[in-house]
């Protein structure tokens, strides 16, 4: 899917995160017009949710420690089946690293530390807008 400066169609945004109040945050903070965002607990959900919407959203935003399917596992479902999806993987951990990510799935990849910004999270959003 490419992605255009059209701001008359919405962004759509799948969040992915196990913490309930940090996925409140990403809702209350994206809930703007020019963004259509959808939220999943976990990757199981996220990959069900871009299975039956066929890949159709712009970015995901996944944390990457969570339980059933990892956020590096999602990421790599998501290169082989979606590949133009942009990804923006999130860790409190601080750890990542470029041995764990290879060249393919770094297409189109960021990585943010948490606290995420979310002001830093709409502008990285916006910027890959071509």
């Amino acid at each position: 899917m490419l992605i255009t400066a059209d701001m008359n169609t919405p962004i759509r945004i799948l969040f992915v995160e196990d913490d309930a109040e940090m996925s409140a945050i990403y809702a209350e903070n994206f809930s703007l017009p020019e963004f259509d965002i959808t939220t999943a607990s976990g990757g199981v959900e996220a990959w069900k949710l871009l299975e039956n919407s066929a890949g159709s959203f712009d970015f995901v935003v996944t944390d990457n420690y969570m339980p059933g399917m990892d956020g590096m596992t999602l990421l790599r479902k998501i290169r082989k089946d979606f590949p133009n999806i942009k990804v923006v993987m999130v860790s409190g951990y601080g750890d990542w690293s470029s041995d764990s990510v290879n060249e393919q799935d770094k297409r189109g990849l960021r990585f943010l530390d948490k606290p995420v910004r979310m002001s830093n999270l709409k502008q990285l959003i916006r910027g890959w807008i071509l």
